[in-house]
């Protein structure tokens, strides 16, 4: 079930609440993993969450929305190795997540606009026993960043007939890389950019580039146990150019 109530404060504000309850039913990982005895008695993992926020325009070059939520997954599905070193695969984990959303937009002039947007989260295991020495309750969540950041420039000059040049810039925050919380990614920033041109209203041609400074960072790191870390690479300076079709003519 879901339910949602959105109120109108002024014609251009508006704030809204909403509250989800969802599931997912164990896979056939889950299923086939460990003993037959448990694994029949799996339960669906369940998730309640919370939402309230704003979202609207002012002074006619302004654009915002705000979100903050709220949700907790309880019956999480946990590989627990008992003492004989058999694994089991057992409802046993909850977990929590909260956080805040901000996005901006500012058109100041009619061919410039400047979006932005926000993310603070924190996502932390409530209840996490993996072994009867391994305990990660209280710890946060591995490759689950605090802050998410996404800003956009965009102007559209005469000359690109209705195209657009755009930089963006991409940032993420640092998290653990382990449930153990001892091991940390420091996160990354990069750049791209892209110029669209529309050679009518059916065809358009773009170039984009995608890591414009060539950073080096990783799309994924991890660490389990003593292993060494891995890092999976992300993508380095990148160009592209294409072409694209709109069917309809609208």
């Amino acid at each position: 079930p879901k339910a949602g109530l959105t109120y109108d404060i002024t014609k251009d504000i508006s704030g809204f609440i909403s509250y989800n309850h969802g599931f997912r039913v164990p896979s056939s990982g889950d299923l086939f993993r460990g003993t037959a005895s448990t694994a029949i008695n799996l339960k669906p993992i369940k998730a309640d969450s919370y939402e309230l926020g704003t979202r609207g325009k002012f002074a006619g070059i302004f654009t915002f929305n705000t979100a903050v939520y709220y949700m907790l997954k309880k019956d999480d599905i946990v590989s627990f190795s008992s003492s004989t070193g058999v694994s089991e695969r057992l409802n046993a984990g909850k977990t929590e997540h909260k956080g805040i959303e901000l996005g901006l937009g500012v058109k100041p002039v009619d061919r410039v606009e400047f979006n932005t947007s926000l993310s603070y989260a924190s996502h932390r295991y409530k209840s996490y026993k993996v072994s009867n020495t391994a305990d990660f309750s209280g710890k946060e969540i591995p490759q689950a960043p605090r802050t998410i950041a996404n800003t956009r420039l965009d102007y559209k000059p005469a000359l690109l007939n209705g195209g657009l040049m755009e930089v963006e810039w991409v940032g993420l925050g640092k998290y653990w890389m382990n449930d153990a919380n001892t091991e940390t990614y420091k996160g990354h920033d990069f750049f791209n950019a892209r110029v669209l041109y529309n050679i009518s209203k059916q065809w358009e041609v773009y170039i984009k580039v995608v890591n414009i400074t060539d950073k080096l960072y990783a799309e994924r790191a991890s660490k389990s146990g003593s292993d060494a870390a891995q890092f999976a690479p992300g993508q380095p300076r990148t160009f592209f150019a294409g072409i694209n079709y709109k069917w309809g003519g609208k």
